[in-house]
């Protein structure tokens, strides 16, 4: 066994509960059921991941974000990251961006911009 596909299959793991704890909490987990190790691999690859999730009962969303690149993840990449979920992919609204800025302000003692 290589290390390649124990990443796979730690990647399906993951996916496989983390989609159970979340359809456990209400969210629609439907387009993203009913994958194999293939499938992962072949998401892994293409760097496809990532999931966005709505709750059945309201509006709330969660984005679940795969960081497989190794190493640390930088404050830098982190707010890359914030910013293409809010410029981009407009999947965060003007709210949730600027308690996320306001919450790392907080803990870090320094500015975000």
């Amino acid at each position: 066994m290589n290390n390649s596909s124990d990443k796979i299959r730690a990647i399906y793991k993951s996916r496989s509960t983390l989609l159970e704890l979340l359809d456990r909490q209400g969210y629609n987990v439907e387009d993203y059921i009913e994958f194999s190790l293939n499938e992962v691999d072949a998401m892994f690859t293409n760097d496809q991941l990532d999931m966005l999730l709505e709750h059945k009962d309201n509006s709330k969303k969660t984005y679940i974000k795969y960081y497989t690149n190794g190493g640390q993840l930088h404050v830098r990449k982190l707010t890359e990251m914030i910013d293409e979920l809010y410029n981009i992919e407009n999947v965060l609204d003007k709210n949730v961006l600027d308690n996320a800025k306001k919450k790392y302000n907080e803990t870090k003692g320094c500015v975000y911009k």
